[in-house]
């Protein structure tokens, strides 16, 4: 069973992954993926990523946010066999997943949204949470006193439907504590 949040622009779906795979799928993606700290360009300033990631894609698929140019790694048949599930119930063919490890309460990420121009301008970004549950916080663009926040529970998965992106910022605050948690974001990337 799923629910629906701001007119139907986010599916929340708890246990989208139940256990015991989803405890699999943890330790599988977190021992198996080639984790780097990117540098990001933010207001003008080169920074390090507040959490780990690694990016893996169709051939010829990259991914550029921040400053940061992403190459993929070639899909593994843990990644693959959750894509298909994820773009199943999306509906959409996603082409690449940005992995995002969160080591504890202490990695998080600040007001963002994923809107950038190779996602085209109605993008679906689909995030599914494995590991410790995380606040998830989002707020209007346009009117910063509209404001919504969810808990990312283990194994499930929140859908950003249209036009999202384009009107909320979302973020990953710090907690004081919070175990090891990877956010798995698919996107349709736009080659150019």
């Amino acid at each position: 069973m799923h629910q629906s949040y701001l007119n139907n622009m986010l599916t929340y779906v708890p246990n989208f992954i139940s256990s015991p795979y989803v405890d699999h799928l943890l330790s599988a993606i977190e021992s198996e993926a080639p984790w780097i700290t990117p540098e990001l360009i933010i207001f003008g300033r080169t920074v390090y990523s507040p959490r780990l990631t690694a990016f893996y894609a169709d051939q010829g698929v990259s991914y550029r946010y921040s400053g940061a140019l992403n190459l993929p790694s070639v899909w593994t048949t843990t990644l693959e066999s959750v894509r298909q599930k994820v773009s199943d119930y999306c509906g959409v063919s996603f082409n690449s997943v940005l992995l995002n490890l969160y080591r504890n309460g202490e990695d998080a990420m600040g007001w963002h949204s994923d809107d950038e121009s190779c996602l085209g301008p109605n993008p679906v970004v689909a995030s599914l949470s494995v590991g410790s549950s995380r606040k998830f916080r989002m707020q209007n663009k346009k009117d910063k006193s509209q404001r919504m926040e969810l808990i990312l529970d283990n194994g499930s998965l929140l859908v950003m439907h249209p036009p999202c992106q384009a009107d909320w910022k979302h973020c990953v605050p710090r907690v004081k504590s919070a175990k090891s948690r990877i956010n798995l974001t698919f996107r349709l990337v736009q080659q150019s």
